[in-house]
């Protein structure tokens, strides 16, 4: 596949992120939520779109990491419900309410927002595996953090901050502080989503 080819897919899978986000903030401005916007897979959507037109890796890559595994559990936890009618990871699922499907719709980017991102990274291709893109993704982490616990309505509970209520059934650690192990868990979904990402050969750029 030659460089233009490879642009136009890009384009392509950028035009797909522009039409999902116009999606999510007209339902946003429409219900007044747009607070909501600040929800970190939303955030990444946005980021990832700039990131596709700019033809920056390191944008991309840090949203990847982000997103891959909450978003993987997220997808396990919808077919599973569907499937039997429970949670099976006891999250709060967004799509399983009583609300009008057309903002339920919103919920489905789950499960290809870091799948298109990763498609986008192969035809853009990684030049060099990078730890840069890594680190924007732990600074994110503790941006999204700090908001969540100092700035942002309690009761809006964005990015299920600063307790748990807002996307879970329950507690599922106890023994655990909440807001130490939510930091805990993302950056290490965030690790795992980076050695996982390197091991993906194809999306780097063959070495002479």
């Amino acid at each position: 596949m030659d460089k233009k080819e490879r642009e136009t897919y890009l384009y392509i899978i950028g035009f797909v992120f522009v039409l999902i986000y116009l999606y999510i903030l007209t339902i946003f401005i429409l219900t007044e939520y747009v607070i909501g916007l600040t929800w970190m897979c939303y955030l990444g959507i946005l980021f990832i779109t700039i990131g596709i037109f700019l033809k920056n890796s390191d944008i991309i890559l840090s949203q990847v990491y982000i997103l891959l595994i909450p978003d993987f559990l997220w997808g396990i936890d919808f077919f599973y419900r569907l499937i039997f009618g429970y949670s099976l990871l006891n999250f709060d699922n967004f799509f399983f309410t009583s609300r009008p499907l057309w903002r339920k719709l919103l919920s489905l980017q789950h499960l290809i927002t870091p799948y298109l991102a990763i498609s986008s990274l192969y035809f853009l291709k990684i030049k060099k595996k990078k730890i840069k893109p890594l680190l924007i993704s732990i600074f994110e982490l503790i941006i999204i953090f700090i908001l969540g616990i100092k700035v942002f309505p309690a009761k809006e509970g964005i990015n299920c901050l600063p307790d748990y209520n807002s996307c879970f059934f329950s507690r599922s650690l106890p023994f655990l502080n909440y807001q130490f192990g939510w930091f805990l868990f993302e950056l290490l979904f965030v690790i795992v989503a980076y050695f996982i990402i390197n091991r993906l050969k194809f999306l780097f750029e063959k070495e002479n």
